[in-house]
């Protein structure tokens, strides 16, 4: 039998010993590979690059509030795209002050950039604002400042921009009760204000807030001696229709400090619960309709001082949860999850991080990607900052034809291009000169990936032969 210069491998493991394993298990779990690091392009220490960060449609939405290049700690945001990593745009606010802390919140979606500025004197002392901009131009589109603002109210707390609204949280306000703002894109226009039901001072409602599915949420991490809440609104009403509160509740857990939506499904961070020893955090599944609490997510290695739950996305039945106190001295990580099965199914860490970098303070997932915040980063500077892209499933390798599937029409393109030095017109992922056994591995490793049910046997099969066909063709090219 002719010689394989590199037998093939399925996450690390000879893919002869692991073949069966193709055939049961649709997608593999080499999911969780870091694609790039992102920094400030006019990086200087203390920025915090990365103290917010949104994702969506193939652009990265990047807070850095200690950005002093027009004043200390005016602040900045930073568009990137995130198939080459090449900076867009520096977002500034047209009328930014010193100390306004512009990009401490950060939103992307539809085409809208949302991006908070908490420091802004706009209605006196620490009112706050939030900025709207185009996600494609980078050009202002307004400012947005409630119809109520007064001082220390912290209009910018967190933001939220989706389904032809901006959703605004400022905790400050009414003696830290807190409160959240609605408003209309287009017209920009103050649609509603949105309170609980059960509003006290020092609620701190509106420390976090998402939208989606007709719906928004809430967080006020103060709600019962900070125990925390979340609190579920209908956008077109703007009525109250639930209370969340997870079923353990414990005083200090900060429940409600991290929020994200998903069709039916609501994920809420209480980063400070000791599920796994003081701080280590903890996430709660909630399914909307009803209002029920679905499940407790720790990580598998949860310890004290972790934080997990610090921060939270969901994207097409996965969970990302940030981690900043994980791993030794502070290095940060996040973990991914599936919110069907509620497994585990990857712990993301930097390729290289130094000790309290803040890795997984804040987090997006979007299109298989997930953009994680480290603005602790010192790389350029102490606390300059820095984000990491990483794929969240392995089409980044074996989709080579960009249909978010591994499958026979990967192998095609494979099997056409078979010792080509040229990227093949029909390719979009994967190749790097020439068409070898590199890409072979990374078919192999990813096959099945998108697809619903499990890979028929004859698949496998073909499979196995393709593999022997190859084998002399793979041995005439040297091993990557």
């Amino acid at each position: 039998m002719p010689r394989i210069s590199q037998l093939p491998t399925l996450c690390g493991i000879p893919f002869f010993a692991t073949l069966a394993a193709v055939a049961l298990l649709p997608g593999s779990a080499c999911s969780g590979n870091q694609l790039l690091k992102l920094t400030s392009p006019d990086a200087q220490a203390d920025q915090l690059f990365g103290v917010s960060v949104a994702i969506d449609n193939g652009t990265a939405l990047i807070g850095a509030y200690g950005d002093s290049q027009n004043g200390p700690f005016v602040g900045a945001a930073h568009l990137f795209n995130t198939a080459t990593g090449a900076p867009v745009a520096k977002l500034t606010p047209a009328d930014g002050q010193f100390f306004d802390n512009f990009g401490e919140a950060v939103a992307l979606a539809d085409g809208y950039a949302l991006i908070s500025s908490v420091g802004s004197d706009a209605n006196g002392s620490l009112s706050g604002a939030a900025y709207l901009y185009d996600a494609s131009s980078g050009a202002q589109l307004g400012k947005l400042l409630p119809a109520d603002g007064a001082a220390d109210d912290r209009f910018g707390r967190s933001v939220a921009v989706g389904e032809g609204v901006a959703l605004v949280g400022a905790v400050g306000d009414d003696s830290g009760a807190g409160s959240a703002y609605l408003f209309d894109l287009s017209p920009l226009a103050q649609r509603t204000k949105l309170l609980p039901t059960d509003g006290t001072a020092g609620k701190e409602f509106g420390t976090a807030v998402a939208v989606g599915g007709g719906r928004a949420v809430v967080g006020a991490v103060g709600d019962n001696a900070f125990a925390g809440a979340a609190y579920v609104f209908d956008l077109t009403t703007g009525v109250q229709l639930a209370k969340l509160v997870p079923t353990d509740a414990t005083a200090g857990s900060f429940f409600g400090g991290a929020v994200a939506i998903e069709g039916s499904l609501a994920l809420v961070g209480a980063w400070k619960n000791d599920a796994n020893g003081v701080d280590s955090g903890a996430a709660y599944l909630f399914d909307l309709d009803t209002g029920s609490q679905l499940a407790k997510l720790t990580p598998a290695d949860g310890l004290a001082g972790n934080n997990f739950g610090r921060s939270v996305a969901l994207e097409q039945g996965v969970a990302i949860i940030g981690s900043p106190g994980s791993g030794s001295v502070a290095r940060g990580a996040a973990y991914l999850f599936d919110t069907t099965t509620l497994a585990q199914l990857a712990k993301l860490t930097p390729s290289i991080a130094a000790a309290d970098n803040g890795f997984g303070s804040t987090v997006g997932l979007d299109g298989g990607f997930a953009i994680i915040g480290a603005p602790g980063d010192n790389q350029n500077g102490a606390f300059a900052g820095a984000t990491y892209l990483f794929s969240t499933a392995p089409t980044i390798g074996g989709d080579f034809n960009g249909d978010r599937k591994v499958d026979n029409g990967d192998l095609n393109l494979l099997l056409g291009s078979w010792g080509s030095s040229t990227v093949p017109a029909a390719w979009i992922n994967g190749f790097v000169a020439p068409v070898d056994n590199g890409e072979l591995n990374l078919l192999l490793g990813d096959w099945g990936f998108g697809v619903s049910t499990a890979v028929p046997e004859p698949t496998a099969a073909l499979l196995l032969m393709t593999l022997i066909t190859l084998s002399q063709l793979v041995g005439n090219h040297s091993p990557r």
